[in-house]
């Protein structure tokens, strides 16, 4: 299905060599799958669009909700808006499958591969957050996207490498701030779910009375920033037997 444009807009300005913006497909089939970039051009069809590469999860988040909406496992309650989703779903995918792909959230493929890179390793850590029974179709995408997450930070966004530390830089932490963490090391089990990490940091940010404070001693301790992505994915990316670690310091 052809989709034709005026113009389109890469981060807001008319794409141009002179600018330094002029992209080819090859170089966007580099940081999201071919789907991804189809699903793009039939939203909207022949009107103007705007690519905005630094935020180009939410291109990916947009696509998979849409297949999510396809196959019948997220609800929308709007028939038109259905109709509309279902329709761009079947023009962006060539083969649609018989059954829905379990797909790894972009925004957690970033955050695995700003640490890690992309090897082994990462799609070892980035299978321990999928729940559902997986093809090895399913297993090929998840390291596909990996390696297409890590691509958009080498090009996009390499400001979003994290280095995280063998040991605290105690001089960044307060007094309470290390009391805290300290119960976190004390409280923090390695058979423990996401939602029941988040649970305690939340739990400790309360008794400690330090509320948000608490979370920026965490990311202080863990990369010597004082924020960062969402903290109970990051620890379970990280490990919590090196987050642990890391903690046995203070």
């Amino acid at each position: 299905i052809p989709h034709i444009y005026e113009f389109l807009l890469i981060n807001g300005e008319k794409m141009s060599a002179r600018r330094g913006n002029a992209f080819i497909v090859q170089e966007m089939l580099e940081i999201m799958e071919p789907e991804v970039f189809q699903f793009f051009y039939t939203k909207r069809s022949k009107k103007q669009r705007n690519l905005d590469l630094k935020n180009t999860s939410l291109l990916v988040d947009e696509f998979d909700r849409a297949e999510r909406i396809y196959f019948g496992a997220e609800e929308e309650k709007n028939e038109i808006d259905k109709t509309n989703i279902m329709r761009m779903y079947e023009s962006s995918v060539q083969n649609i499958p018989d059954k829905p792909p379990v797909r790894l959230p972009y925004q957690l493929a970033v955050m695995i591969s700003s640490m890690y890179g992309h090897d082994a390793n990462t799609k070892n850590i980035a299978m321990s957050f999928v729940k559902a029974k997986i093809s090895g179709d399913d297993v090929i995408r998840i390291d596909n996207r990996l390696a297409l997450a890590n691509n958009w930070i080498e090009r996009v966004a390499p400001e979003l490498r994290i280095k995280i530390n063998e040991m605290p830089d105690m001089a960044l932490l307060s007094r309470a701030e290390r009391d805290a963490l300290k119960e976190l090391h004390k409280h923090l089990h390695t058979r423990v779910s996401e939602d029941e990490v988040n649970a305690l940091l939340y739990d400790i940010a309360k008794k400690s009375g330090l509320g948000k404070d608490f979370f920026r001693g965490c990311y202080l301790a863990l990369i010597s920033q004082d924020h960062g992505p969402r903290l109970a994915t990051f620890i379970m990316v990280i490990g919590i037997e090196k987050v642990k670690k890391i903690l046995s310091y203070i």
